[in-house]
């Protein structure tokens, strides 16, 4: 018997963000990694993709019959590009690295330190996947409490007032 829908169950949730989390503070770089397809690598300038070509084509990656270097998909997307290499194949991808689901590696940063720079807007936004996770994980377990206590959604929703404290 269903009480109602919980649209993010807990553990589920906390498992989702905590990989998310783990994965995108600081992937490193590594050519078998990229050829896994374990993460993107976002090219912010036509010179830092025109290496990055240079280097996939020296690591037998192509765009299908073509060359890296034959390809210039910079333009599309420009300072957002981000390249994906399909593991099986060794065939190259490419979008915009702000829809990415997986990490990605900013190349340049490949080049000074080998890991990505976790600026203030990703720490922050890190921080909200954090507190939403602990959110979600108190509202399932008060559910489950007052599912347990026989307590209907309707009574356990007029329990709660707008501001999200308990009344009285």
């Amino acid at each position: 018997m269903t009480v109602g829908i919980v649209p993010f169950p807990g553990p589920v949730v906390d498992a989702f963000f905590a990989e998310y989390i783990i994965n995108t503070t600081k992937p490193a770089f590594d050519w078998d990694g990229f050829i896994s397809g374990k993460f993107k690598v976002r090219l912010k300038t036509q010179t830092d993709y025109d290496a990055f070509m240079r280097e996939c084509e020296q690591h037998e990656l192509n765009w299908g019959p073509e060359k890296p270097t034959e390809v210039n998909a910079w333009p599309r997307y420009r300072d957002c590009t981000s390249i994906y290499c399909w593991p099986r194949r060794k065939k190259l991808s490419h979008d915009n690295y702000l829809l990415s689901l997986i990490p990605v590696v900013v190349y340049s940063d490949k080049q000074t330190d080998s890991h990505a720079k976790v600026g203030p807007i990703d720490k922050e936004f890190n921080k909200l996947l954090l507190d939403i996770t602990g959110l979600l994980s108190a509202m399932d377990k008060q559910c489950t409490a007052a599912y347990n206590a026989g307590i209907s959604c309707q009574k356990l929703k007029s329990l709660i007032r707008p501001d999200g404290e308990p009344s009285d």
